[in-house]
């Protein structure tokens, strides 16, 4: 039998960056409409909103090496 390889494939590698992704997109876009005020204007809450998708995805990434699934 053949050994067992302990990296991860493409594909599952490729899937876990895409689902981290899209979980840190949809908590940016939850940030933004619970900062969002009726006066404001959207280009005013960007900042925040890239703060936010930025340091989520830091954390899944972050997640995601410690998990060893993704590939070096």
């Amino acid at each position: 039998m053949g050994a067992a390889s302990s990296q991860p494939s493409a594909a599952v590698a490729g899937l876990s960056l895409a689902l981290a992704f899209l979980i840190s997109l949809v908590i940016a876009l939850t940030a933004v409409i619970i900062n969002r005020s009726p006066g404001s204007r959207f280009v005013d809450i960007l900042p925040m909103a890239a703060t936010v998708f930025a340091a989520s995805m830091g954390i899944a990434l972050a997640s995601l090496a410690g998990l060893g699934l993704l590939r070096s």
